[in-house]
Formats: C-alpha cells, structure tokens, sequence
C-alpha cells in the first residue's frame, strides 16, 4: 500500500477514534442518557472532555487540508522518491500531537505540531513549483 494512502486511511482513523472518545467523556461525565441525547442545555466540561474535543477540532482541521493536498498530489502526478518517508513523518508527528493535547503537555504539542508541518509545507511548495 502507498505510504500516503495508509497516512491517509490512518488520520481518518485517527479523527474517528478521537469522536467516540468525545461520546464516552460525555456518557462518564453527564450520564448514557444524557450522552446520546441531543438536549440543548449545556453542561461544564471537564478537562480531558475539553481536550478531546479541542482534538478532534483539530484533528478535522488538518483532514480537509490534508485530504485537499492528497487529492491535488494525486491528479499531478508529480513522483517523489520520498514522499513515503513524508506520509510516515506525518503520521508520528500527528499522533504525538493528539496524545499531547490529550495529556495537556504544551511544549511537546507544538513541537510535534511544527515536526508535522514542514513535511506538508514541503509538499506543498513540490505541488506549487
């Protein structure tokens, strides 16, 4: 399977994975019932809910640019030696960041947010020139 195929199918995952953890804070916190319903009284959060939805808000940020840059990758065929090597950086970085956003460890999140981002930029300006 292509590197960026499985970088792909495994953020898609990932995002998932990221929503039912936000079903089950809320089924621990507020109770099953109020979980699966859709009222519209707000209850506070607590903080891991708080951070796996700010995860998951990012995490749905990053899909859409990253679904829009595979797709123009895809139709330009441009062929890079590397770019499975890209598509796994990526995929580290990426769970690096969600663990620690989950785990509220800032230092660690953006460094793994900027380990992320270069590959993309680099991808990026491949697709551009």
């Amino acid at each position: 399977m292509d590197p960026f195929y499985l970088a792909l199918l495994y953020n898609l995952v990932l995002y998932f994975m990221l929503l039912g953890l936000q079903v089950v804070y809320r089924a621990r916190s507020h109770g099953l019932a109020y979980a699966l319903s859709n009222l519209d009284a707000q209850k506070t959060e607590q903080k891991c809910q708080l951070r796996s939805r700010r995860a998951k808000d990012n995490q749905t940020e990053f899909l859409v640019f990253f679904c829009g840059l595979f797709i123009c990758l895809e139709a330009s065929e441009i062929s890079v030696a590397h770019l499975g090597f890209l598509a796994i950086v990526i995929m580290i970085s990426r769970s690096f960041y969600i663990l620690s956003v989950l785990l509220g460890l800032p230092y660690i999140r953006s460094l793994s947010w900027l380990s992320g981002s270069i590959p993309l930029i680099y991808i990026l300006v491949l697709l551009l020139s």
